[in-house]
């Protein structure tokens, strides 16, 4: 027997005869429903999309099937559903994300009628990636730019923190808030005029990620 894919369970009643007698049975045609829903890459920065599959049972009918999709937090956003095409098994959804402070857990869920499949991935805050300083060598008294790089978008209160080696030579603020959405900032910061060449380490950190940087102050 060859079936043919429905958009809802159908009962067909098979017949067999020979010799006039006939004898029947009834078949049921399941309707395809959810069968898993993945994620790859399952973890990503904030800000960084990526693709989920919904996969059925079966086939999916003309006209397609639809598969609700949902999120369990905002970290992560999907369309309210993806259609796997008639006569396909699977269909590809997006996944975008938002930048986070601190690493997410998203339930990712895929609905067909009562059946639910679920998949999870994480959503991570970016990490300090980066820390230069131009010009590295500079007369005392004139400004150097600091550059700080993130390895995805800053979310609204991404804060690092900033140390002088020589407080009263290069004056730092005890910390700075990256832009929102930006993965760089630059920072303009005051020298000290000295009368012999120095060396000082500027250290920049956030968490368990510590960078450094040297600058040298010429008189």
């Amino acid at each position: 027997l060859t079936s043919t894919p429905v958009t809802a369970n159908a009962s067909v009643l098979v017949s067999a005869s020979a010799s006039g007698a006939i004898l029947q049975q009834t078949l049921t045609v399941l309707a395809p429903q959810i069968s898993s829903v993945t994620i790859s890459p399952s973890s990503v920065t904030g800000g960084v999309g990526t693709t989920g599959t919904a996969t059925l049972t079966g086939k999916a009918a003309v006209g397609g099937k639809v598969v609700s999709l949902s999120s369990g937090h905002v970290a992560a956003v999907v369309a309210p559903t993806v259609t796997v095409p008639a006569g396909q098994t699977s269909s590809l959804f997006g996944i975008s994300t938002n930048p986070v402070l601190i690493n997410t857990g998203v339930v990712i869920s895929a609905t067909t009628g009562s059946v639910t499949k679920t998949a999870f991935m994480a959503v991570n805050a970016p990490f300090l990636n980066g820390f230069s300083i131009l010009p590295t060598t500079v007369v005392g008294g004139q400004p150097i730019t600091l550059t700080l790089t993130l390895n995805g978008a800053a979310p609204s209160g991404y804060v690092v923190q900033l140390v002088s080696g020589a407080p009263g030579l290069v004056i730092l603020p005890s910390s700075t808030a990256m832009n929102v959405g930006s993965a760089t900032k630059n920072l303009s910061v005051n020298t000290t005029a000295v009368t012999t060449s120095i060396t000082i380490t500027l250290m920049a950190h956030r968490g368990a990620y510590v960078r450094t940087a040297t600058v040298i102050l010429t008189p």
